[in-house]
Formats: C-alpha cells, structure tokens, sequence
C-alpha cells in the first residue's frame, strides 16, 4: 500500500513540474506549450490527458487532440462541457465556453454618424489627386465616395459570411480567410465585419472587400480608419 501511495506522489509530482513548465495563462485564455511535450517521450498522451482533464477533457477527447497536435491541425477545435481547446501553431489554447459566445449584436450607421460604435473609427474625405496615395495597412480601407450614402452595418462575423476580397476574383468564405492567415479562436470571436446592405465590404482592421472600392473613375475618397 505504502508503494502504491509513494507511486502516485510521484506520479502527481511529475505532472505538476510538467504542468509549471508548460501551462501558461494570456489573458482569458489558458496555453498547452506542445513543443515541450517532446520531453515527455513514451509517456505524452498520459501527460496530455492529465494536463487536459481540469478543464472536462475525457481521455477520447485528449487522445484526438494529441493526435491533431501531431498531425499539425492547426485551427482544429475541441468541445468539453465547460471549455473549448483549439489547436494553435506549437500551443493548444483553451477558452471558457462562455468566451466563445457569439454576439449578434448589430450596429446600424452612416459615415456621418460614427459615434457609439463598439470599434473606433476616424472618417475623412480627400480628393484623388497626385498627392494622394494608398497605404498598404489593413487599418484603413478606402471607398468611393458614393459609400457616404449608405446606411452600413458593423456587426461580427457569423457562419456563412463570404465577401469579395479587394484584388482578388470571385468571393471568399470568411472562414476559409480566418484558416488562410491562421487566425485563433478568439481572434474570430473578435472579428468584425462592415457591411453596406448584405455585401460585406471590410473585414475590419484586415482586409477591404472590392465593393465601393476606389476606381479610376472616382474623384473623392473616404478614408476610414481603426483608431
């Protein structure tokens, strides 16, 4: 008996010194350093299981999450009762599942009135001229001026979004962008879009889409900025 309880110590022992080299917190979000569990030899999905069973993961669950760590599934989420674990590049990340909640909230708007937005933004208006020059910044998007009759909607992104991305042919699944330039869970969670009727025409702060984009034929710019 006296073994077995000294086997367990150790046991626990080796668990918690693993737990202190790779567990870590950034913010809301808990961080699994994968890179570390090289270390853990033979023993990996062991150490994975017990570093994953706090937040509700079973040992099915820990197996396909190793296995997705292995193969590289970058994106790939995971749902226990109470968190959810996403596969990052070298981390598994875990969020509480009431930080993954979508907000459907809408904001509905005209350029002129862009106060008590949930997002910052700065508005201006220029002549296209040989002074003028576009910045490559995916903080500001530049628009016909016709846009500044539209009534616009920033809301965040939902299952199903496409938009057209500026330079690009045909139309893109906001997801597929999300997985292209390896955006996190909470990252997504965040995203926000800018709409003018159904067409989203920025994804905020990342890219513009080609509607009201700027042409040859425009002779102003409205200028829209992420503060």
């Amino acid at each position: 008996m006296d073994n077995l309880s000294g086997c367990k110590a150790v046991f626990h022992q080796a668990i918690d010194a693993y737990r202190r080299r790779m567990v870590s917190r950034a913010g809301q979000c808990v961080r699994i350093d994968c890179a570390l569990l090289a270390d853990a030899a033979d023993g990996k999905s062991t150490v994975l299981h017990e570093l994953l069973m706090p937040y509700g993961f079973n040992s099915t669950q820990s197996a396909l999450i190793g296995r997705a760590v292995a193969t590289g599934r970058t994106g790939a989420v995971f749902e226990a009762l109470g968190y959810v674990a996403e596969i990052g590049r070298g981390v598994i990340l875990i969020h509480a599942r009431s930080e993954c909640a979508r907000d459907e909230s809408e904001w509905r708007f005209s350029l002129d009135r862009i106060s008590d937005l949930p997002v910052n933004l700065s508005v201006s208006v220029v002549d296209r001229n040989e002074n003028f020059s576009f910045l490559r910044d995916g903080s500001i998007a530049y628009f016909d001026e016709s846009i500044l009759a539209e009534t616009l909607t920033l809301r965040h992104w939902r299952e199903g979004d496409r938009f057209r991305p500026f330079g690009m042919r045909g139309s893109k699944k906001l997801s597929d962008y999300f997985t292209d330039h390896k955006f996190s869970l909470s990252e997504k969670r965040r995203a926000w879009v800018l709409c003018a009727g159904q067409k989203i025409i920025w994804l905020v702060g990342h890219r513009q889409g080609a509607e009201f984009s700027v042409s040859s034929s425009s002779k102003r710019v409205v200028v829209v900025k992420v503060v």
